[in-house]
């Protein structure tokens, strides 16, 4: 029993028809000692009326528990999932995909449910998917959703849509089918390792007796041009920090600058490596452009290097507050570096039309020209 229970804390989805073959020994052998505990306290020796009471109260318990099993627990794990008659009713704060499987199934979006789309490793995410079916189909497919932080899968699963309760074959032309799942983020090394991560979902649809290597449908975008299976950002993967007791170089509206330094290479290098280190002191929530510029002495631009943080791997717009980020950069030269003093200018700005920089402060609280930090370089 101690080892079901441990079992059953563990696992998502746990079994509670392991019950069934034991049930009715468990029923014979909790009469008999609840029997026996009757016997054995003294106070029951003497008081009969007490006894038939309490036993007509267990009795009622239990026969209120069976009458209501069946419409509060069973019945509701059965449902048939919800579905929409039309886009209109979809959730405005949907993730779209518009991911075509053939000419059987488009995958419109996605809605993830955990707060702060912020998970770590032994927590869940909560994802909702939204498929269509776009014709009467007559196979009964299955879907594989997985996720992976930095190319690495960290969990997956294999399912029936709505759970098997609603197979493929019973879908309606048109309809929209709201599909919700729960995923267990493993506690392992391995997880632990690529944090911090941005959390990537990927998923597939074929035909269970085929397998998901000869029957995965095929993937189409909105024209009806075959694609490869794209990967979409739907939550982040990390633990926030608590803050560093170090002095910030500069300070900008939602983040602090901990350290940033160049990595010379050899003299004859075309790129040069630059790394930032980031603390976030408030949640993002959008997603900026690390620019990393160099100069030479006489203000010349002779490289540069714009992307986003991470390389993607963990972009900005998944940063919450207390964060750490060490962040690495290629600065793209135009030619090999040769010696003297250099300067490297960088910062974060947004795509809205125009290049929109975070505000900068340096460490005197002093706004920085441009909201374009700066780091010295000498090259021997």
């Amino acid at each position: 029993g101690i080892a079901l229970l441990r079992w059953t804390s563990m696992t998502l989805a746990s079994q509670g028809r392991l019950l069934f073959p034991i049930v009715a020994a468990l029923s014979l052998l909790l009469a008999l000692g609840l029997r026996q505990l009757g016997k054995a306290l003294p106070v029951f020796h003497s008081a009969s009326a007490l006894k038939r009471g309490l036993a007509g109260v267990l009795c009622s318990a239990l026969a209120t528990l069976t009458l209501a099993s069946p419409y509060a627990y069973i019945r509701p794990a059965y449902n048939e999932p919800q579905r929409l008659s039309s886009e209109a009713d979809l959730p405005p704060d949907l993730a779209r995909t518009e991911v075509f499987f053939e000419d059987k199934i488009r995958w419109i979006g996605y809605r993830v449910q955990t707060p702060g789309q912020r998970v770590r490793p032994g927590d869940i995410i909560d994802i909702t998917m939204y498929f269509q079916g776009l014709r009467t189909l007559d196979l009964d497919y299955s879907l594989f959703i997985k996720l992976f932080a930095r190319g690495v899968e960290i969990v997956g699963i294999d399912t029936y849509p709505g759970g098997g309760m609603y197979q493929a074959t019973r879908w309606k032309p048109g309809e929209i089918l709201v599909d919700h799942y729960r995923l267990r983020i493993p506690d392992t090394l391995t997880n632990t390792a690529l944090l911090p991560a941005t959390l990537k979902l990927d998923l597939g649809v074929y035909d269970f007796a085929r397998g998901t290597r000869e029957g995965q449908l095929r993937v189409l975008n909105g024209d009806g041009a075959l694609v490869s299976r794209p990967q979409y950002e739907a939550a982040s993967l990390n633990i926030a920090e608590p803050a560093r007791a170090q002095p910030a170089l500069y300070v900008l509206d939602q983040a602090r600058v901990l350290s940033a330094r160049p990595l010379l290479g050899a003299p004859d290098a075309v790129t040069l490596p630059f790394e930032i280190v980031w603390q976030a002191t408030a949640d993002f929530n959008a997603d900026y452009t690390v620019f990393v510029q160099l100069f030479d002495a006489a203000g010349k631009p002779v490289g540069q290097g714009d992307s986003r943080a991470m390389r993607g791997e963990f972009s900005s717009q998944w940063w919450r507050a207390g964060d750490v980020i060490t962040d690495s950069h290629s600065i793209a030269l135009s030619a090999p570096l040769a010696p003297g003093n250099y300067a490297i200018k960088y910062g974060l700005y947004r795509n809205t039309g125009a290049q929109e920089r975070m505000a900068v402060k340096d460490a005197s609280g002093q706004p920085v020209p441009d909201a374009a930090m700066t780091v010295a370089l000498e090259v021997p």
